[in-house]
């Protein structure tokens, strides 16, 4: 007898269960998250720890791939959207007007990018390594100013930093040991002693 009051019991449990998600559920939120919280305290097995809490928010974005979203904005030239990868107090390194003197703030930031856009630099990225929230990398560049120095193309590096999905630091380094590189960096120092 005791065996069929506990299977009864069971049941019992279980059409309570049912009737409570089919009570509860008119009321959920649209994104079911309500019903879902539900859905978990009833599946909760005495003694065993709740399953952790889903994330807050989406996830935070892939430093790479905020690197290939930027290049590819600027190929296209692409202002905005380069702009938009980058949070308000940005700073910029190592290439055109940042060059020698950093560009800080999304304005000073926007300017040099405009510069390349205008100049038609052409980027490809050819190696990505992330650590954290910051990926570093080798690029090669084409751009009017390059060919004006006399070489096909120029290769270096950055880094890029990244603080809630957003560029914080980007810095540009030439690869002087690259004999097409150097020249430019010549050339470059001779327009600025003119």
């Amino acid at each position: 007898m005791h065996g069929s009051k506990r299977g009864l019991l069971g049941v019992r449990q279980t059409c309570v269960a049912i009737i409570l998600v089919a009570l509860w559920l008119p009321v959920a939120s649209p994104s079911g998250a309500d019903a879902s919280l539900l859905v978990r305290s009833l599946a909760t097995v005495p003694g065993q720890a709740d399953p952790a809490p889903a994330p807050k928010g989406p996830p935070a974005p892939d430093p790479a791939s905020v690197r290939e979203q930027y290049y590819a904005a600027l190929n296209r030239g692409d202002v905005a959207g380069v702009m938009a990868l980058y949070a308000d107090d940005a700073v910029y390194s190592g290439v055109g007007t940042c060059r020698l003197t950093l560009c800080v703030g999304r304005e000073r930031i926007q300017q040099e990018i405009q510069r390349q856009v205008a100049d038609q630099a052409q980027i490809t990225l050819l190696s990505a390594n992330v650590s954290g929230n910051t990926v570093s990398g080798t690029w090669s560049a084409d751009a009017t100013r390059i060919r004006l120095a006399g070489v096909e193309r120029i290769v270096g590096t950055d880094t890029v930093e990244l603080r809630a999905g957003r560029i914080v630091a980007n810095r540009v380094a030439y690869d002087a040991s690259d004999p097409q590189t150097a020249i430019l960096i010549e050339w470059l120092q001779e327009q600025q002693s003119r």
